[in-house]
């Protein structure tokens, strides 16, 4: 009975420690469904990922010591940032919010467009990895189960504001959405 303790603690102990990638790459959609980041950052590396550059826009770098890595924006699914998943679709950016759950949700930021307007926050979803990404509305989530009437129910009946669509499910620990329509 002392070894599974002693075994016990030990595995307690190296997972305690285990790296968990915190920046990378996403060659494809496999390495997001399966959390395989490329690329990593490790403790000891002197590591940079850069993934907005003026000037080189359709580009992602990353250096890692010496060596340079160069990838294109519309070859590679995306990266991670400090535990934050990110998608290129499109030529443009998203910020993953539930790398996790079936349907997945993104966030974009759009900047300012005039004197004394604010930045605002748009949302998407796709009901997959390998789906298009849709603006998060009730019509567009609707459309995309036009096929299960009985989704289309449960969309009609839960959500009445737009609003509503980005709910957390803090109970269930998933987003509204994908607690309902899974």
């Amino acid at each position: 009975m002392k070894h599974i303790y002693t075994l016990i603690a030990c595995l307690n102990f190296f997972m305690f420690f285990a790296q968990v990638p915190t920046h990378g790459v996403l060659l494809s959609i496999n390495d997001f469904k399966s959390k395989q980041i490329k690329y990593v950052k490790n403790k000891q590396d002197n590591y940079c990922l850069k993934a907005n550059m003026l000037f080189a826009p359709a580009k992602v770098k990353v250096k890692i010591n010496n060596q340079k890595f160069t990838f294109y924006k519309d070859s590679i699914f995306g990266f991670v940032e400090n535990e934050k998943y990110f998608r290129f679709y499109q030529k443009e950016q998203f910020a993953i919010l539930n790398p996790s759950e079936k349907i997945i949700i993104y966030s974009k930021k759009v900047l300012p467009r005039g004197k004394g307007s604010l930045a605002e926050t748009h949302y998407y979803f796709s009901l997959s990895a390998d789906d298009a990404i849709e603006k998060l509305t009730i019509y567009n989530l609707k459309k995309a189960f036009s096929n299960n009437s009985n989704k289309i129910d449960l969309i009609d009946l839960y959500f009445k504001k737009e609003s509503e669509l980005i709910e957390f499910d803090t109970f269930n620990h998933v987003y509204k959405i994908n607690h309902l329509l899974q």
